[in-house]
């Protein structure tokens, strides 16, 4: 189990916030030391949460006909608590900044996400992919 200590990130900006509402930022929070994989701050990271990003890249090397090698595993699997250790500390450096994302500012970086994209059923199908990989 890895224990983080806080540490200063500059540069926070409402995008990083948005992204990882859609990304799947919903983490689920432990409230013992069972069933987690890392400690940030106090706050349990789940065994859940870590599987559920591993099984994610699973499937995504599945889609591009790729398998996920065993000697490539453990280092998914280092990026994959990163990550998740990533997304904690972004939470909580929100909260204690009390940054609090309105539905104008989701809004506006939906839209700009859209303009990625060559129209809206483009950006409706990426969309559901997003969505699909993250059940």
């Amino acid at each position: 189990m890895y224990r983080v200590k806080m540490f200063k990130r500059s540069g926070m900006a409402v995008f990083f916030f948005v992204c990882i509402l859609f990304a799947g930022g919903s983490i689920t929070r432990a409230k013992d030391a069972k069933g987690m994989v890392a400690m940030v701050n106090g706050t349990a990271i789940s065994e859940k949460d870590f599987n559920r990003s591993l099984n994610q890249t699973r499937r995504r090397f599945a889609q591009t006909g790729k398998k996920l090698e065993s000697n490539q595993l453990e280092n998914v699997k280092k990026n994959i608590l990163e990550t998740l250790i990533d997304r904690e500390l972004l939470y909580q450096e929100s909260q204690k900044k009390g940054i609090k994302v309105t539905d104008e500012e989701i809004k506006k970086q939906i839209e700009g996400l859209k303009k990625q994209f060559s129209g809206n059923d483009a950006f409706t199908k990426a969309l559901k992919t997003l969505i699909a990989t993250q059940i």
